[in-house]
Parts: structure tokens; C-alpha cells; sequence
């Protein structure tokens, strides 16, 4: 391969102009294989060369991605092995991005739990599972995590429970608790803690929603069964819903 003439371009590349074709490569490798000064590559040289040049690749396209938001290794990793680099090339492209302080997965970690902390409801448990799914290790995530503090949690689980009993005045108590209790082990909060909150919430069926309901089934349910036998399906209804009581 005859070399004829180099142009710079920017983000530290140079366009290799040759008889066979244009390429680009990053500025060290120009250096590194004095380039400036040969005029001829053997295409084992070159082969090795391109090789190399495929991690600087993948450097500049991991810096422009981590410009835009920050990432655990671990993410970075399957997005650009997904892109089909070859993973030798990834994992040096990401040990020398490590090594010059870019990629850091406990300041990844740290900003992942207070943007969750900031921006949602997430408990600590869904947090944890998440961080750990993205690769960052069981040491980091501990030494994190009492940033979510208890008084934290429960300002959250407060807030979520008022909320949840606002919007839910049509459902029992019992059928309110269930879902208020279910809803917030989804979001990532520990049983105990949860029900030490409710105990402080005086959830009662309201009587109107109560007789509504009643009322409802009475209609309904007349039109198949009478008597005793139709208070005995009303009330096996009701309890279905959650009500204690139903007349």
C-alpha cells in the first residue's frame, strides 16, 4: 500500500490517503508507526494497524455518548459490542476511557440514585436491582445506598399512601390496603416499612361507597336469586370486594 499524503481532520484524526483508498486514523497511530515518514505499508503492518484503530474508533464514539449522559461500564459495553465491535476493541477502548477517569462507576452509581431520588418514587430495593443490573458491583451499591435514608423512605411511602387513598375512594379498606401494600413492594419498599407507615393511616370504609356497592349487587343479583339465598350472594360478593360489612 503507497501512502501519498495525509489530511488532519478534527477530534485528533488524520484521512491516510493512499492507492488504494482513504482511511481514517487517529492521530497516535500516525505516530506510533511513524507514518508521516513511511511511504509504504506490507499488509500485515496495516492489518494491525486497523486493528488498533478500531479501539480509537470506539473511544471517540464512547465519548460522544458520554457527553450526552453518564454510564456504567457495563452499559457501555453491551451497547457497543451490540454494535458489532469486536469486543477485544471494546474492552480496551473502555479500560484507557477508565484509566483517564471517564468512565467511573461510583460516580455513575451516585448520580443514578439521586436522580432517582430527585425524579421518582423508586424504593431502595428497586434502585439496588437496577444499579446492579447495569453492572456496578455489590460494594459500590452498599456504600451508596444510605443516601436513602429511612427518614427519606418514609417521607416518600407518606406521600405515595396519601396519594394512593385520593384517588382510590371507590374500593373497600381491605381492597385499598392490598393495593396500597402491592403497589409500593413494586416500587422497591420494604414490606415492614410500608405497614409501619399504613398503621398510621385510619383507612375506613366509607359508608356511602359501601351502600353504593350494596345496592349495586342488590340489583344484580335479584334478578336471579331471592331471599336468603340472595343475601348470602351479596354478602359473598362484598366480601369478594373487600367490605367487612354489607348491608
Amino acid at each position: 500500500m503507497q501512502i501519498q499524503k495525509f489530511k488532519k481532520l478534527k477530534n485528533g484524526q488524520y484521512e491516510l490517503i493512499t492507492d488504494e483508498g482513504n482511511y481514517t486514523l487517529h492521530e497516535n497511530l500516525i505516530l506510533k508507526y511513524n507514518l508521516l515518514i513511511k511511504k509504504e505499508l506490507d499488509f500485515s503492518l496495516w492489518e494491525q494497524i486497523e486493528q488498533e484503530n478500531q479501539m480509537y474508533v470506539i473511544y471517540n464514539l464512547t465519548l460522544k455518548m458520554l457527553g450526552r449522559r453518564i454510564y456504567s461500564r457495563k452499559e457501555l459495553y453491551l451497547s457497543l459490542t451490540k454494535k458489532g465491535y469486536a469486543k477485544e476493541a471494546v474492552i480496551a477502548a473502555l479500560d484507557l476511557l477508565e484509566e483517564q477517569g471517564y468512565i467511573n462507576d461510583l460516580q455513575y452509581a451516585t448520580s443514578y440514585l439521586h436522580d432517582r431520588l430527585l425524579l421518582s418514587y423508586d424504593g431502595p430495593e428497586k434502585i439496588e436491582m437496577q444499579l446492579l443490573k447495569n453492572g456496578v458491583d455489590q460494594k459500590i451499591v452498599r456504600e451508596i445506598m444510605p443516601d436513602f435514608s429511612i427518614d427519606l423512605q418514609k417521607e416518600k411511602l407518606t406521600k405515595l399512601i396519601q396519594k394512593e387513598i385520593k384517588t382510590n375512594r371507590t374500593k373497600s379498606r381491605n381492597a385499598l390496603f392490598q393495593k396500597i401494600v402491592l403497589h409500593l413492594i413494586h416500587l422497591g419498599y420494604s414490606r415492614s416499612l410500608i405497614l409501619s407507615i399504613l398503621d398510621d393511616f385510619k383507612i375506613e370504609d366509607d359508608e356511602a361507597i359501601r351502600k353504593k356497592e350494596y345496592e349495586k349487587l342488590y340489583q344484580k343479583l335479584s334478578r336471579k336469586y331471592e331471599g336468603k339465598e340472595l343475601e348470602l350472594k351479596i354478602r359473598q360478593k362484598m366480601y369478594q370486594k373487600g367490605f367487612t360489612s354489607y348491608d
